[in-house]
């Protein structure tokens, strides 16, 4: 049961790994975004969440308050637009530190806003995601080492003399990776 959720673990980290390589890149060239807006009138309170994908970096935010919202139904807005080619390369690629925000401010008398916004740089996805598929590959083959040497899995104990159980560890032998 360990292993398979060592193993499932070890895939989502990979698809974490290459979805964020792939956005990093493509936001050394773009930048995306998208919007979603709602405001329940009778209570006067609205909600706004941005998330966006710009420069090396993945920006979400939250705002909420209460006063008058110019919507009174929820929206979605998305749009992409091109980087500037001016901007150089050391901005576009993103190499900050991850940033949090937090404001509890009134933004008019009647308007009171709460707004809080997390920035995750790319190049720290990829850095969490890639150590736990390492050490799966590098799991996997000490496995097929010791398998193909006549070793015990767990200890590594040569097994040539005795191949049913280890006299080292006293774990049956196991006939496959």
């Amino acid at each position: 049961m360990r292993a398979r959720a060592f193993n499932i673990l070890a895939v989502s980290s990979v698809l974490l790994a290459v979805a964020s390589a792939g956005l990093w890149a493509w936001t050394l060239f773009a930048s995306a975004r998208a919007d979603y807006a709602s405001h329940d009138a009778r209570r006067g309170v609205f909600v706004g969440w941005v998330i966006s994908s710009s420069a090396g970096e993945i920006f979400l935010a939250r705002t909420s308050g209460t006063g008058t919202f110019p919507h009174d139904r929820a929206k979605w807005h998305r749009y992409t637009v091109p980087l500037d080619p001016e901007q150089p390369l050391r901005l576009r690629l993103g190499l900050r530190l991850p940033r949090f925000d937090y404001r509890d401010v009134p933004i008019h008398p009647p308007l009171l806003q709460t707004y809080w916004s997390l920035t995750v740089p790319y190049w720290l996805l990829v850095l969490i995601a890639v150590p736990l598929p390492a050490a799966w590959r590098v799991r996997r083959a000490r496995v097929r080492r010791r398998l193909s040497s006549g070793q015990c899995l767990h200890c590594g104990y040569d097994l040539r003399a005795t191949p049913e159980r280890c006299p080292e560890c006293g774990r049956g032998t196991m006939s496959g990776p």
